[in-house]
């Protein structure tokens, strides 16, 4: 498939050049993920004033859309050519604290959650040319999952499902080069 331009406000999102298919499947995984979340969550947000209910809309399509723009080819190699910017990209992923400020008080686990995904993304991002990459991502990931489900499977489900993809997102998605060569062992 042919590749276009991506105008310039978009490269951290979405790379310098994509195809059609893969902006189309970022776009509608994160439109219609979301819309399927907060709509079955409705009862666990109904009572929020309307500005809060937009930034949770933008919180959702955020987490939602990077986890699939952050495994295209075009967002991995934008950010595998400046790694500066893929550390401050890690660093700039603060969604959990905001949703803390925006949802339930959930403030020591969501401020546990950001800590654990920075400190983990790190470790990847670190690990760019290892050959384990994406199993130790994988590990990391796996251990947040079932920490969140036996330590704290009462949270409300908007919450855990954002903490879930917010994990997912950032450790694996961003934290990879799904695209790298490894030398085989």
């Amino acid at each position: 498939m042919k590749p276009i331009n991506i105008p310039p406000f978009f490269h951290e999102v979405l790379g310098k050049r994509s195809t059609v298919i893969e902006i189309l499947l970022t776009l509608s995984f994160s439109l219609v993920m979301s819309g399927v979340l907060l709509a079955f969550t409705y009862s666990e947000w109904k009572g929020l004033a309307w500005w809060k209910v937009v930034l949770l809309l933008l919180l959702a399509l955020d987490i939602l859309g990077g986890v699939i723009a952050n495994f295209t080819h075009s967002t991995n190699q934008f950010y595998r050519t400046r790694p500066r910017a893929r550390i401050v990209f890690i660093l700039l992923h603060v969604q959990p604290l905001l949703l803390a400020l925006l949802l339930w008080n959930h403030f020591a686990l969501c401020f546990l959650i950001w800590g654990y995904t920075i400190l983990s993304t790190s470790i990847v991002n670190a690990l760019l040319d290892h050959p384990a990459q994406r199993t130790i991502a994988a590990v990391f990931v796996s251990t947040g999952f079932a920490s969140l489900l036996l330590f704290y499977s009462d949270l409300p489900l908007l919450l855990l499902f954002l903490l879930f993809f917010y994990l997912f997102k950032v450790i694996f998605s961003f934290g990879v080069d799904h695209y790298a060569s490894r030398k085989v062992y």
